[in-house]
C-alpha cells in the first residue's frame, strides 16, 4: 500500500479550526456525506490539532487510493513555507469506504473514541503512542483461476 504524507500549517498561521477545514477540503468533496461527517467532529478534532498532537503523530485516512497522513507544522515551522506541503491531493480519498483515524493522548483515548463513535463510525481515535489498528487490505487468491489456452488462441 502506498502512502502520501502532507505538513499542514497550524498555529501559529492558523486556529485549529481553520487547520481542519483546510484538511477537510483536502479529503472530500464539498457538501458529500464524508464533508458533513468531518464537519460534524470540528470541535473534537480541532482540540487535538491545538494539543499539538499531530506535529509527530499523523491523522490517518484509508480509502480510494494511497493511504494518507497528515501531520501539522507549529510555530516557526508553520510559518515557513518550505516546512509545509498543502498540495492538494492527485484524488480525494473519501469515496465510498472511508475512515479516519485521529491520534490522541493516551489519557484522552477513552472518552475520545466515544466522543466519535457518537458522530460518525467512520472517524476512529486512536492512540499516539501505538499505530491506529487498521484493518488489513483485502487480498484476492488467483488459486482456481486457470487459463484455457488452446480455447483462448483459437478466439484470436
Amino acid at each position: 500500500m502506498s502512502t502520501v504524507a502532507r505538513r499542514i500549517a497550524a498555529s501559529p498561521k492558523r486556529t485549529a479550526t481553520e487547520v481542519w477545514d483546510v484538511i477537510s477540503k483536502m479529503l472530500c468533496e464539498k457538501s458529500s456525506d464524508p464533508e458533513k461527517a468531518l464537519v460534524s467532529v470540528t470541535g473534537v478534532v480541532a482540540g487535538v490539532i491545538s494539543e499539538e498532537i499531530p506535529r509527530d503523530t499523523p491523522f490517518v485516512i484509508t480509502g480510494s487510493g494511497p493511504r494518507v497522513k497528515i501531520y501539522c507544522q507549529y510555530d516557526e515551522d508553520a510559518l515557513d513555507s518550505e516546512s509545509c506541503n498543502e498540495t492538494p491531493l492527485a484524488q480525494k480519498p473519501m469515496i465510498n469506504e472511508w475512515k479516519l483515524y485521529v491520534p490522541c493522548a493516551s489519557e484522552d483515548l477513552e472518552w475520545l473514541s466515544l466522543a466519535l463513535k457518537n458522530i460518525s463510525s467512520s472517524v476512529i481515535a486512536y492512540d499516539k503512542a501505538a499505530e491506529p489498528d487498521i484493518p488489513a487490505e483485502k487480498t484476492y487468491d488467483q488459486k482456481g483461476l486457470t487459463l484455457n489456452k488452446e480455447n483462448f488462441l483459437t478466439k484470436l
